[in-house]
């Protein structure tokens, strides 16, 4: 297998779309212009590995995606953020897989079914599932196929399309928390060297976010310790004036800070919340006012330390049941166009956050436990032990996330706008997605017969199957339903190719 690349220098410079046909030798391969390229391989982002052997599918630590040919098949990596996937689109004899799910539906002309409000669910519904249940991992298009999601696995695709899933390479567990420590520091370090290999055709300046919460403060030590020197903090939380700078931590470790008003995004020209609507309502849509500072960078962040280092219980495979966001996949498509890649270093080491919580409950970790829901010995620790005071830090949850369409306010214009989209959408779409949304979960259960179709068809889906439906399809509609699919139409011309 082999590929044929076409650079677009109008694409988000770090996208790329992959299409294989069934039985080609070749695959098609579209990218913007800082995706590393070469013969046999391509990617984005950085590994725990020499630059110049380019093995991050071998990485135990990768962040980015990116493809690898071999003699009759190819392998996708995706990255070890389980909150940015591998979008794989087949219909017939063609394949598409790309890191944008826009780029993807827009190489297979396809879109977001507009009779369908329930993308956010099911996307955030992927991500509580963690790495787990890929036969369920889909969301539905407009022309009736499914788009999956692949988080945090390789994929091995062969000549007939016949597509295998692999779960990221794992290092045994740690059982002390100086060995995890050893581990995250040393990874941390090896990706960092990978990072600014002179070799690359664009070095990633590591940059870390820091808060005034526990895991980017714990991030923001280990990164000071291996030789960062520029961190990013937002001011306050959602613009209510509480303060949340990570600014006195991070000059204590000797941190250049940028400091940014949480809503400062607002401010930008245009529609800033469009390319954050393509995940979960677009909580990450703060971070577009760091684009210029993040624009070439790796970004360290704490990101999905509450899944990692809670003291209360966890689940393997990285399942979230609770989560209410996928905590930074709402970046995605601004990371790929400004250009930077993004580590959630809590992932570094382990997909199972259980050996990690025997650590965090061991009497060795009791000194740095403070009770309470908001407990984190590990991060605790390693902040205390660098020299920043107790109640400095990780006193109370905060969250950088906000999500633009929460309240509608129709004096912004993506507000308008969006208002003006649902409005002009077909007034007969309610009854036709509701019916889908229970004929497809009819045809999940498995447990129905010819007999029971023909009941179906005849008594109406609504009262046969209304209690087996996902709560989330239950819910009512708002507005902020639709906001995925005005996010899609506002940004799919960045990825139309001549």
């Amino acid at each position: 297998m082999r590929f044929e690349y076409q650079r677009v220098e109008s694409l988000p410079r770090l996208a790329w779309c992959a299409r294989l046909a069934r039985g080609a030798s070749s695959m098609r391969v579209r990218h913007g212009p800082w995706v590393e390229t070469r013969a046999d391989r391509f990617f984005e982002g950085a590994w725990d590995g020499d630059f110049a052997d380019g093995r991050f599918d071998a990485a135990t630590a990768f962040t980015g995606s990116g493809c690898i040919a071999r003699e009759s098949e190819v392998v996708c990596v995706a990255s070890m953020n389980a909150c940015e996937w591998l979008f794989a689109l087949r219909d017939g004899d063609e394949l598409w897989i790309s890191n944008s799910l826009v780029f993807a539906l827009v190489e297979a002309d396809d879109a977001p079914d507009l009779s369908y409000p329930c993308y956010y669910g099911d996307i955030l519904g992927v991500f509580r599932a963690g790495v787990t249940r890929p036969e369920r991992a889909w969301v539905p298009t407009r022309r009736g196929r499914r788009l999956f999601l692949h988080p945090c696995v390789s994929l091995r695709v062969s000549a007939d399309l016949v597509i295998t899933r692999e779960p990221r390479r794992e290092p045994a567990p740690p059982d002390r928390y100086e060995d995890y420590l050893h581990r995250l520091e040393d990874t941390l370090a090896r990706v960092l060297s990978n990072a600014a290999d002179e070799r690359r055709s664009r070095r990633l300046r590591p940059v870390v976010a820091v808060s005034r919460g526990y895991d980017s403060p714990a991030v923001a030590v280990m990164a000071s310790r291996a030789g960062v020197r520029e961190a990013v903090t937002f001011t306050d939380v959602k613009g209510t004036g509480e303060a949340d700078s990570g600014r006195e931590i991070a000059e204590r470790l000797g941190l250049r800070v940028t400091e940014y008003p949480h809503l400062a995004y607002r401010d930008l020209p245009g529609m800033p919340e469009a390319e954050a609507s393509l995940c979960d309502w677009g909580w990450n849509a703060p971070y577009a006012a760091m684009e210029p500072q993040l624009t070439g960078a790796l970004l360290l962040s704490g990101s999905h330390g509450d899944i990692v280092w809670r003291t209360s219980p966890v689940f393997p495979s990285l399942r979230h049941p609770t989560a209410t966001t996928t905590g930074g996949g709402s970046m995605l498509e601004l990371r790929l166009r400004a250009g930077y890649a993004h580590m959630a270093v809590p992932y570094v080491v382990s997909m199972d956050p259980r050996p990690l919580r025997r650590i965090s409950l061991s009497a060795e970790m009791r000194p740095w436990s403070i009770g309470g829901d908001y407990d984190r010995p590990i991060p605790r620790r390693i902040v205390e032990q660098a020299g920043i005071p107790r109640e400095g830090f990780g006193r109370s949850k905060s969250n950088a996330a906000h999500a633009p369409f929460r309240q509608l306010d129709a004096a912004r214009p993506s507000h308008r706008d969006l208002l003006r989209f649902v409005d002009a959408l077909p007034r007969d779409r309610a009854r036709e997605w509701k019916h889908r949304l229970l004929w497809r979960a009819y045809r999940a259960d498995e447990w129905a017969s010819l007999g029971a179709e023909r009941a179906l068809r005849a008594l109406g889906a609504d009262v046969l199957l209304y209690p087996r439906v996902p709560a989330r399809w239950r819910k009512p509609t708002t507005v902020a339903s639709w906001a995925f699919h005005w996010g899609f139409e506002k940004i799919r011309d960045r990825y139309r190719v001549a």
